[in-house]
């Protein structure tokens, strides 16, 4: 009778020690990252895709409204948003993004859009160390609170539409606010597993990691 009961004492451990290995449901977290990754799609084609839309740069009236801008945003690539866009200015895309993102992933965001990027690269030849600098200018502008943008965005666009499963979303890490999920994500026919990091803020749910 001992070593039964000691066996089953053991098994209830185990269970309780099972049960508590996650602070979350796997229900919650589930739909929260499927909120998240949805809303994220947006962004990602403002970030990486081709941008926002652009008022019709063959359009009637636009050259007075670009002469009225204060410079000649034309002779460097770039329109005003729409009426269409979802964001007029700056600090309303600077908002949304925030809505979804933290703010440590989001800045990295900020730099690409707001204030362009730059890569050194060192090479060899005929025996010297060789440098070759690559510029990507800012995707956005704002001038007056007018937010432009730069007009080539579709050639340099990121191929987008990731699709997840999340009926097989599982939680592979916690640590505090932070919880890392697997899912199984399908790209251009492609089968992937891929981790994304949702942080608990003060504000909510944000996205840590990408998800293009």
């Amino acid at each position: 009778m001992k070593k039964i009961n000691l066996i089953l004492i053991f098994a209830a451990a185990i269970a309780v020690l099972t049960s508590c290995g996650s602070k979350y449901e796997i229900d919650e977290i589930r739909a929260i990252t499927k909120d998240l990754v949805e809303r994220s799609a947006e962004m990602n084609v403002i970030y990486f895709g081709e941008g926002l839309p652009t008022i019709d740069e063959e359009g009637e009236g636009v050259d007075e409204f670009i002469d009225s801008f204060g410079h000649n945003v034309k002779t460097v690539n770039y329109l005003p948003v729409s009426e269409e866009s979802p964001y007029q200015n700056e600090t309303e895309l600077r908002e949304a993004t925030l809505e979804v993102f933290t703010e440590k992933y989001a800045e990295i965001l900020f730099v690409r859009a707001f204030n362009g990027i730059s890569h050194t690269i060192e090479y060899q030849n005929d025996s010297s160390l060789n440098e070759n600098v690559s510029v990507v200018y800012a995707r956005y502008i704002e001038k007056d609170g007018v937010l432009t943008v730069r007009l080539d965005l579709e050639d340099e666009a990121m191929k987008l539409g990731r699709v997840y499963d999340y009926e097989n979303l599982k939680i592979v890490r916690e640590s505090g606010n932070n919880v890392t999920v697997e899912i199984p994500t399908e790209f251009e026919g492609r089968e992937l597993d891929i981790e994304l990091t949702i942080v608990k803020t003060d504000g909510g749910w944000r996205l840590d990691t990408p998800t293009y």
